[in-house]
């Protein structure tokens, strides 16, 4: 599949009204998010398995796309994990108590049942590269466009792989 044609596969579709919003709402945007990735889970027979907290404060947007970012993470997940697989997704607030406030954080995480990132790709993960085969390519599509959406401002992308054992991508957000 070439990038052209992925990135129309992966491009929800934009939410005009939200562009203004100095905040948005975490768990709004993981409601979004799911039909969307639902349906492209429905052609491989994963299932998506999300967790989010109902109590989850707002986060500081910034100019970040956060649902874009989402569902690339998510599909990116989808991607690689081997038919009838799950992906997991949750939302939560780090740090002491359950107060947004200075120094709190809000962050998604997604893991995947794929086979994780070989230690020779690891370092280039968030970068461009032309990956061996189109599973991979695919892959690694998602990761370098989120992750471009993620090194923005105030927002933090991080992974966590085990070759064999998939991989884990986590976005953090200051809690507004």
């Amino acid at each position: 599949m070439s990038m052209p044609l992925m990135q129309d596969t992966i491009a929800p579709p934009a939410r005009p009204a939200a562009m203004g919003d100095a905040t948005i709402q975490l768990n709004q945007v993981l409601h979004e998010v799911r039909p969307l990735v639902e349906r492209v889970a429905e052609r491989k027979r994963i299932t998506v398995a999300f967790d989010a907290s109902d109590e989850l404060p707002t986060a500081a947007r910034h100019e970040l796309p956060l649902m874009r970012l989402c569902y690339l993470l998510i599909v990116r997940a989808i991607t690689v994990t081997p038919p009838y697989g799950t992906v997991r997704v949750s939302g939560s607030l780090l740090g002491a108590g359950d107060v947004a406030g200075p120094g709190r954080w809000i962050q998604v995480t997604v893991w995947d049942a794929g086979t994780g990132i070989t230690p020779s790709d690891f370092q280039r993960v968030f970068q461009d590269f032309e990956p061996r085969d189109s599973t991979a390519a695919e892959g690694c599509y998602g990761v370098t466009v989120s992750s471009r959406l993620a090194h923005l401002p105030t927002a933090r992308l991080s992974m966590n792989t085990r070759w064999g054992e998939g991989c884990t991508f986590t976005v953090k957000l200051p809690a507004a």
